[in-house]
């Protein structure tokens, strides 16, 4: 069976399942494919969601105001839409994974039977998953999800593999475990090689298919070279990658640099070779914008990140979901496998 444990970063942009998140429910298998999620993981997407929920309530009016600001419409007949898309966000708290929870391929963890003097010890070593931040270490919540994956691991049967979800610097070094995990692993009598590493959903998702043997390995060695590809594009010139574009970004900022590769998913390949495939995942860009600009036109999904109003200028970091459409070509034996033209757009 293969066991797909994901940390809280692989959930956070779709807590409701609404998106990619409905892919994974249509891989789950009794018996074959299965979900386990820890506590830990449920209890910050649940405050993720009421977190932002209480944000967009509090928005949603002054949003509306300074719409209809210079019209002859009163905003006020718009509360009582306002009140009920309140309570209807009050309520999403408790939707969250439920579709995943309901269902019979997915087990809600215990709480991992670690004692505080281990968790304590753990921080005060600075040992991984924990890392620092100045002259502190942090991570208390992914020693847990981390003793968590080692029960599941303690209670594999032979042929049983885990595919462990997470990007999370404290866990990952590159696309694998950090070294010191693996050796704890071992330490504890475990085997390393039952669990793989998938940095996004998506990739967890292949990794599924690929165990269902419902891929081939021709189109599953496709799909990681795409993947791999997205990602080797991190500190590129957005203009420099993506010449052809049209309209640039959402923002009209010509000039940005790639912060982050992010939420990578294929979504087509084609049967032939060179191969035509495509994928769509999400840049994180930072780049730079007149502050005129920023104040007065739109700065929702912008972050500030550099710069000063009264200076003219300002620099910002937002999210593009991309799509990349590109042939991969390889020899008859798959050997030599890259990707060749391709081209980005917004």
């Amino acid at each position: 069976m293969l066991l797909i444990y994901p940390d809280t970063n692989a959930l956070f942009g779709d807590p409701l399942l609404h998106f990619r998140g409905k892919k994974l429910l249509d891989v789950l298998v009794p018996g074959l494919v299965e979900v386990r999620l820890s506590p830990v993981v449920l209890g910050e997407l649940k405050r993720q969601v009421r977190e932002q929920a209480e944000k967009t309530k509090n928005e949603l009016p002054r949003v509306i105001r300074k719409t209809l600001a210079g019209h002859t419409v009163d905003y006020k007949i718009f509360n009582p839409l306002v009140a009920e898309a309140q309570r209807l966000l009050d309520a999403e708290s408790g939707q969250v994974l439920q579709t995943l929870l309901e269902k019979d391929t997915c087990t809600l963890c215990h709480w991992p039977e670690v004692d505080a003097e281990e968790l304590t010890r753990r921080e005060l070593e600075r040992r991984k998953p924990s890392l620092e931040s100045g002259n502190q270490s942090v991570g208390l919540r992914d020693t847990l999800i981390w003793h968590g994956l080692l029960e599941i691991l303690g209670n594999l049967e032979p042929d049983d593999r885990v595919v462990f979800v997470s990007k999370d610097k404290g866990f990952i070094d590159g696309e694998f475990l950090h070294d010191e995990l693996i050796d704890e692993i071992y330490e504890e009598g475990l085997e390393a090689e039952s669990v793989e590493v998938a940095l996004s959903l998506p990739e967890a998702i292949v990794h599924a298919n690929r165990f269902l043997n419902r891929i081939s390995q021709r189109e599953a060695d496709i799909r990681e070279t795409v993947t791999r590809f997205l990602r080797d594009l991190v500190g590129e010139d957005w203009l420099r990658v993506a010449p052809r574009s049209s309209g640039f970004t959402t923002y009209g900022i010509e000039d940005a640099t790639i912060q982050d590769v992010d939420n990578i998913e294929v979504l087509e390949v084609e049967d032939s070779r060179p191969s035509t495939c495509s994928a769509r995942a999400d840049f994180v860009l930072e780049g730079v914008m007149h502050a005129f600009t920023y104040e007065n036109d739109f700065n929702f999904g912008l972050d500030l990140t550099m710069g000063d109003i009264e200076d003219g200028m300002v620099w910002v970091r937002f999210t593009e979901t991309v799509i990349l459409s590109a042939r991969v070509e390889y020899e008859s034996d798959l050997s030599g496998m890259h990707v060749g033209e391709y081209e980005l757009g917004i």
